[in-house]
């Protein structure tokens, strides 16, 4: 019972996450493209080999493995293996002595992607292709939990991921239609969906960090507390912070807490009333944690789930205080790319719970291999 229990919750939230995210939303993308057979999991727009040993021009990138994934054709997401590549070796030359691939899989790649959202247009990567390394980081995370917490009800060993394209084409008409609007919408239209989304994101970081606050005063037998990793202001619910992490899209909006504390209009006082409904959010992910049992974890796995967990809280964040800024302060072009950041989010927290249930078998993981080992 005490496994069944929380997967029943977890799949519960991810439903609510979706039907409230996709309730209003006129778009489709891809219901032609995503008929693909429902055990393909390769990629048709990538077909890179990042395993030739002789090719010169990559003898001193990493290489990237990735086993079976769920994966049907779609407008939302590509998987680039070359950009993969190329962001796994900036990886490793800059963690020459503790490079791994779960840290780069589910913290690293999904970050850079967040971050890469507010690039310069000189820098700007397709948005696709950001959505598909959340994609892969939030499928893998969730499979890498499964294992840990034991979410799998009986053995898994196969890859026929065919129960599982419900909710992927649902997550690829989502995001193809976040990318549209970004893209083409009207300054009306982005704002008014900036507004209509912030109570959803409000949710998704009420959530986080109720569970989050809950694994950090609850760590493993013998495994000290790590209370220096999440500082919150107090006054302000979205007012938290990781002192460790320094990516610039996570303090792109430091003013909008100001304005959280001390409203200048009407518009900034309505969202001050929004971040208030995050306590009773919190409530929920500290309930949900409490029925679920880490205290078997390891040390390390202990810490690596505290950091995925921190970083999915701080991206909600991000996204959260992007809208609020879009809408509140009357800035359409804030909300061009909250509207992605938000997409990425979904994409990131659905694919996650697609790993937690996925038939894969049980210590399926991408392979990260440093130039130098």
């Amino acid at each position: 019972m005490k496994i069944q229990k929380p997967v029943f919750l977890c799949w519960l939230l991810l439903a609510g996450v979706l039907l409230f995210a996709c309730a209003e939303d006129d778009h489709s993308a891809g219901d032609d493209d995503a008929a693909g057979d429902d055990d393909d999991n390769d990629n048709d727009d990538n077909n890179d080999d990042n395993n030739d040993d002789n090719n010169d021009d990559t003898a001193a990138s990493a290489q990237i493995e990735l086993p079976p994934y769920p994966f049907w054709p779609n407008d939302a997401f590509v998987v680039d293996e070359d950009q993969l590549t190329d962001l796994a070796t900036a990886y490793c030359a800059a963690h020459p002595d503790d490079a791994d691939a779960r840290s780069f899989f589910m913290g690293e790649m999904p970050l850079s992607a967040f971050d890469l959202v507010y690039a310069p247009p000189a820098e700007a990567a397709d948005p696709r292709v950001l959505m598909g390394d959340l994609y892969l980081s939030g499928y893998f995370g969730g499979l890498w939990l499964r294992d840990l917490l034991a979410f799998a009800r009986r053995s898994a060993t196969t890859e026929d991921f065919s129960r599982l394209k419900p909710i992927f084409e649902l997550l690829a008409a989502y995001t193809a239609a976040q990318e549209e609007l970004s893209a083409g919408g009207t300054a009306e239209e982005i704002l008014t969906q900036a507004r209509r989304h912030v109570p959803l994101l409000i949710f998704i970081y009420g959530y986080n960090l109720g569970y989050l606050e809950q694994i950090i005063a609850h760590p493993p037998a013998g495994v000290p507390s790590p209370t220096d990793v999440l500082v919150c202001g107090g006054d302000v619910w979205l007012d938290c912070d990781s002192p460790g992490l320094d990516w610039p899209f996570l303090s792109r909006y430091d003013a909008a807490i100001d304005k959280l504390l001390a409203p200048p209009d009407e518009r900034w006082e309505e969202m001050t009333k929004l971040d208030g409904r995050a306590a009773f959010f919190a409530a929920q992910g500290r309930l949900v944690w409490n029925i679920i049992d880490i205290s078997q974890l390891s040390a390390d796995d202990y810490l690596l789930l505290v950091d995925l967990s921190l970083n999915f809280l701080l991206a909600s964040k991000a996204a959260a205080l992007g809208h609020m800024t879009a809408w509140a302060d009357v800035v359409p072009a804030e909300g061009r790319d909250s509207l992605l950041v938000d997409a990425g989010m979904i994409v990131w927290a659905g694919s996650y719970f697609m790993g937690l249930a996925s038939p894969a078998p049980a210590g399926t993981f991408p392979a990260l291999i440093c130039p130098d080992q």
